[in-house]
């Protein structure tokens, strides 16, 4: 089936998508309010979302919030400076409190691919293909989807959605995996973009987790823009490079995206050199633009190398079902996540390798979850482990979590909870599974 006729098909389905498609073609001159996570997949997905509207006549205010969840408190604010017609929610959950959000604005569109929490918001339009069963995709294949539909869709489209598509890793074109429900994009995307995904041999990035002797330039590109957004855990070198220092990083890395060339590139070196393309910027300023995204990157590689030596202390914690549970707990751990990622298949099959990572008592406590079994569903243990403690003690968005099956986040940040109190919980959750 073909990229075009796939679309088609889904659009016959009775979700939100035909109804997204129906209510955008009438945006013309009208003001939306779009909120996207701040991952890859958010601001390439938030990318595609903002130049579909850009195309349409809309006028857009976009926000990059730090939770992965959209609080109330986030819409009334921007509501107190003006009103709006359409707000759009990209790639931050489909959550059954946001069902109360078009009582703020008329008009209220969840784009996302991750498990409903709670109760199915049926005021909202909702494109999720994850509801009812959950299928592996990203929000980025998701707008490219709308964009297709309207007729918008071009090159950059598709290189956005590539990074977004490995990003959340419904791609691996090192090991040749595709996820079902975006092969007929990939099959299409991938024969304007051969040297993207062709197999080479160099350094072996956060992406290469269970095999490491082959990457692929697109792998290389996705770690770059993991690095450049911050990859959703705020990761930021603000402190480290001083063109950054009266800046947010991850907008920085959003107005690349904007600016990026599509090309089939057959190096990460020349992505990095002809990645750019700014119309009204001087050749210093892009030269500037490219420093910075340099440095930033050099950061990242800096932090990964003094990270990955840390997980020698990983201990074997409990066995259940079979499963092996590892734990980590660490303190200010860079790259937790990725590097704790590359570990997890050197723990063997089948495992689960919980980490916990103490940031301070203004940043409270992260934890990842990563597993390669779908015996332990580490989203629901970390959605469990956030209405267990914010029923407890408030605090619904500074604490927040949740995810897929094989990979999850929790964080309590300014909250105030303790770590042993998350470990009791955590406990507990555990011995129920």
């Amino acid at each position: 089936m073909s990229y075009s006729e796939f679309v088609k098909e889904q659009l016959e389905k009775p979700d939100g998508f035909k109804r997204i498609v129906e209510l955008l073609k009438n945006i013309k001159g009208k003001k939306c309010l779009v909120f996207f996570h701040d991952d890859p997949d958010g601001l390439t997905s938030g990318a595609i979302i903002y130049r579909i509207l850009k195309k349409l006549g809309a006028e857009i205010i976009y926000r990059i919030p730090e939770t992965m969840e959209l609080e109330k408190h986030r819409i009334q604010s921007e509501l107190r400076i003006t009103n709006y017609e359409l707000l759009i929610i990209v790639d931050k959950a489909t959550m059954g409190y946001y069902n109360e959000y078009p009582d703020l604005i008329k008009d209220v569109v969840i784009i996302d691919h991750h498990p409903l929490v709670g109760e199915y918001p049926n005021k909202c339009l909702v494109f999720n293909p994850s509801i009812p069963q959950y299928t592996l995709s990203s929000a980025a294949i998701l707008c490219n989807m709308v964009s297709q539909a309207m007729g918008l869709r071009d090159e950059l489209d598709d290189f956005l959605t590539l990074i977004g598509l490995k990003g959340d890793w419904a791609i691996e074109p090192a090991t040749d995996f595709v996820a079902p429900f975006v092969k007929p994009f990939y099959d299409d995307a991938i024969k304007k973009f051969p040297n993207l995904v062709k197999k080479i041999s160099s350094r072996p990035t956060m992406f290469e987790v269970n095999q490491r002797e082959k990457t692929t330039v697109l792998n290389q590109i996705a770690e770059f823009y993991f690095a450049l957004s911050g990859g959703g855990f705020q990761y930021f070198y603000n402190d480290r490079i001083p063109e950054l220092k009266n800046r947010r990083q991850v907008e920085f890395a959003f107005d690349t995206l904007l600016n990026l060339k599509a090309k089939d590139y057959s190096s990460p070196d020349d992505f990095i050199e002809q990645m750019l393309y700014i119309p009204t910027a001087k050749h210093i300023e892009q030269m500037l633009y490219k420093n910075i995204a340099r440095k930033i990157y050099q950061c990242f590689l800096d932090d990964w190398n003094k990270s990955k030596n840390m997980f020698d202390n990983v201990a074997l914690f409990n066995k259940l079902d079979g499963v092996n549970i590892y734990l980590f707990v660490g303190n200010n751990v860079a790259l937790m996540p990725m590097v704790g990622s590359v570990k997890l298949y050197e723990l063997g099959n089948p495992c689960v390798l919980v980490m916990f990572n103490w940031l301070g008592e203004k940043n409270g406590v992260h934890i990842s979850f990563r597993a390669n079994t779908d015996k332990i569903h580490c989203g629901n243990i970390a959605t469990q482990l956030v209405e267990k403690l914010v029923s407890k003690f408030g605090h619904r968005g500074e604490i927040s979590g949740g995810g897929h099956p094989k990979a999850a986040e929790f964080k309590t940040r300014s909250s105030g909870v303790s770590l042993y109190e998350i470990m009791k919980e955590f406990l507990i959750i555990l011995g129920e599974e």
